[in-house]
């Protein structure tokens, strides 16, 4: 397929640009950076930076740090849209929360023995039962549940198992997904998380608007000096229809990454939380079997829930997780 250039804006300048997302891997989106001194532009193939090898598969970590930014309740939700949009029975959820394991509680009895628990530990002894993550990740998808303050752990583990070189070794595509509350000390978590695993680990900005309703706040937010450093210098944002914006493209081939993608989770009112707290169900059997006695509750729960999936279904695409296994 001949590579099509795409003339495009600077992101920093602060105008926001508006492009077409090709999703067949048609565009090729330039990234500037310098080479013998001087600048140039490398075209990265998307068919080859963003789509893995068939046989990848994915281990999606749910992280935020900072305890009750929504971390649990979205990993319930890509639990969800797994195994409810696209059908999927081909894949594990690993809760490694030892205080509040919530994935277990609410999927545990519907995935069976595809839901484990995994715990992360800073002593070198201990560390290894959180290895169980990666076996999983070699045999099919995984998605993990990381509890709130897991950073040290979390690295240590990385660390010592050289996780950079054995996902590439073993063909496992690493996500992050970064929940955020809209407050700067989520941002300054993110911003750690970047530097420390951002040079072989995808990265995901989850803005949860159940946390952080103003739109005006979360623009403030990403308008500061240490989100905007975060993102590439000379690469546009791109824009999709509802909301979800890519910082970026990566070229997870090469040195370094390039950009991280941003995914809107819809705030859920705040009664309907307080009943799926209570049922501690699989989301779609609360909101289905709540018809007839809150009929209320299980519309606008039911079209949250797909609006939820909107926007996994577009971010998943881009980030080249989407294929035809899911």
């Amino acid at each position: 397929m001949p590579r099509k250039k795409q003339e495009l804006g600077d992101a920093m300048d602060g105008e926001k640009g508006t492009v077409d997302l090709a999703h067949d891997g048609e565009y090729n989106y330039g990234l500037d950076g310098t080479k013998n001194g001087q600048e140039y532009v490398a075209v990265i193939d998307s068919e080859q930076s963003l789509s893995p090898p068939e046989q990848a598969h994915w281990v999606h970590f749910w992280g935020g740090e900072s305890g009750g930014v929504g971390k649990s309740t979205c990993c319930r939700l890509m639990v969800h849209y797994l195994s409810e949009k696209l059908k999927r029975e081909d894949f594990c959820a690993i809760d490694c929360d030892r205080t509040k394991p919530d994935v277990s509680n609410w999927y545990g009895g519907q995935l069976g023995e595809r839901c484990i628990t995994s715990l992360f530990s800073e002593s070198e002894e201990l560390s290894s039962e959180a290895d169980a993550i990666i076996e999983k990740a070699m045999v099919q998808d995984a998605i993990v549940n990381l509890p709130a303050q897991a950073f040290d752990s979390f690295k240590e583990w990385a660390r010592r198992n050289a996780l950079a070189d054995v996902v590439k070794e073993l063909g496992i595509v690493p996500v992050m997904w970064f929940v955020s509350d809209g407050t700067p000390s989520s941002l300054a978590l993110f911003a750690d998380s970047m530097r420390e695993f951002g040079s072989w680990m995808r990265h995901v900005w989850v803005r949860n608007y159940g946390r952080e309703k103003s739109e005006v706040a979360w623009q403030a937010l990403e308008q500061r000096e240490a989100f905007m450093k975060l993102k590439p210098q000379k690469t546009p944002l791109l824009y999709a229809s509802v909301e979800m914006e890519i910082a970026g493209v990566s070229n997870f081939d090469g040195a370094g990454v390039s950009g991280f993608f941003i995914m809107n989770v819809p705030a859920m009112y705040a009664p309907d939380r307080k009943i799926f707290e209570e049922e501690q169900k699989p989301l779609k059997i609360v909101a289905e079997t709540m018809r007839s006695g809150k009929p209320l509750f299980s519309i606008r729960s039911r079209k949250f829930l797909e609006d939820v999936c909107t926007q996994f279904d577009i971010v998943m695409t881009h980030m080249g997780a989407k294929n035809e296994k899911f």
